[in-house]
């Protein structure tokens, strides 16, 4: 088990050295399109919480849209500096 722990590690750190190269521009859109998805397939992704996690559906597809529209804002604000 600490192996794998490890190896997630490993896997973790690497992914974010190539991550910090993409441009800021790149970065954008991709976590744009990630909340494009997260707000289109709200119902699907609340299902998926309603079942791991016992939540009311409507508190888990709530959860997923204010996900979406966090990214959206979080990246307007850095936008602006």
């Amino acid at each position: 088990m600490e192996q794998s722990i490890e190896n997630k590690l490993i896997k973790a750190d690497k992914a974010f050295s190539e991550w910090r190269k993409v441009p800021f521009e790149d970065r954008q859109k991709l976590i744009a399109k990630a909340a494009e998805i997260l707000k289109n397939n709200s119902e699907k992704f609340g299902t998926i919480i309603t079942t791991e996690m016992n939540k009311p559906i409507s508190q888990s597809i709530a959860e997923v849209e204010k996900c979406a529209l966090m990214m959206n804002y979080i990246m307007q604000m850095l936008k602006i500096f």
